[in-house]
């Protein structure tokens, strides 16, 4: 199990990464690149921690484009965008939690989640 934190800059350092399970977002990041986490694979948890303050407010193109074994995503309040194929190819997510302060969501985010059961916004 190798878990990474993505941090300011890292643009696509890890992309095609067969080797990473986890994935942590740096409290600094405020854009995730564009297929910065595609072909990883093997991931199966994506999150921003609990004891950060989150500025991240956009999820672009293809971020986690192809990763077969994404099943949980749970974006935290801040995040405005998800942008088209975010998470397109990804056959196992099987749920998908946003904050309300998610306001645009492109084309084809969620095509090929074949899983996909629970789609929520935030309770707060």
């Amino acid at each position: 199990m190798v878990e990474v934190v993505y941090q300011k800059g890292d643009g696509q350092k890890y992309r095609g990464r067969k080797d990473i399970t986890k994935v942590v977002v740096a409290s600094d990041v405020d854009e995730i690149a564009e297929y910065a986490f595609s072909g990883c694979s093997n991931v199966t948890e994506f999150n921003f921690g609990d004891k950060i303050e989150i500025n991240v407010e956009m999820i672009i193109n293809y971020t986690f484009y192809d990763c077969n074994n994404l099943v949980k995503v749970v974006l935290k309040e801040g995040v405005t965008t998800v942008e088209s194929e975010a998470f397109s190819g990804c056959p196992n997510i099987s749920t998908f939690i946003w904050p309300d302060s998610v306001k645009e969501v492109g084309d084809g985010v969620f095509q090929g989640c074949d899983k996909l059961h629970e789609l929520a916004g935030s309770k707060d």
